[in-house]
């Protein structure tokens, strides 16, 4: 696991990290199978953007790398629409695969109080930019990335943190009610 932990930060990167979008963690999502959450995230996209043949193609993929370049071909596509619902949607998934997936909750709840990074030099979106080896990823101010993915784990963490019954309880959880935690 490519992962450097601080007093303040937890930055990680590559798909052996429970935080990760390519980490295999099965969980169920608006009523469909998915073996991680790039898979689910490629597969909003297509629906978000009606494209049904994409969408019904990337539930058969499980492989991270190739549901994300999948998601790359999703027509039509407008980059101002997907601003607007990428977090909420990512932020819905999150919730999910926390939820249901103990391992990876586990792992997330000891995370409490820390800022969580994704450190990824080649993803400057759901990223900082940069690799958890590289001393300027110490600093945010050196970051070349907006660290969504990171900003949504923290999110998604406190929701879980302030509804410990929907953790405990296995009780699934309604997406569209929990949008905007």
């Amino acid at each position: 696991m490519f992962v450097k932990r601080t007093e303040t930060h937890f930055y990680f990167w590559l798909k052996d990290c429970p935080l990760s979008n390519w980490f295999s963690a099965e969980f169920e999502w608006k009523g469909h199978e998915f073996s991680n959450s790039e898979q689910a995230m490629m597969w909003a996209k297509a629906k978000l953007f009606k494209d049904e043949n994409m969408a019904a193609e990337i539930l058969t993929i499980t492989d991270p790398k190739k549901a994300k370049w999948k998601g790359r071909d999703v027509t039509p596509f407008s980059d101002d629409v997907w601003h607007i619902w990428r977090e909420k949607i990512m932020r819905s998934i999150l919730l999910a695969k926390f939820t249901q997936h103990s391992a990876c909750r586990t792992f997330l709840l000891d995370k409490q109080g820390l800022t969580l990074v994704e450190a990824s030099e080649s993803d400057v979106i759901w990223g900082v930019g940069l690799r958890p080896d590289d001393p300027r990823v110490l600093d945010e101010h050196n970051w070349r990335g907006l660290n969504l993915l990171g900003k949504n784990l923290n999110r998604t963490l406190s929701y879980i943190l302030s509804h410990p019954d929907l953790v405990f309880t296995g009780q699934k959880i309604n997406p569209e009610q929990t949008l905007n935690h």
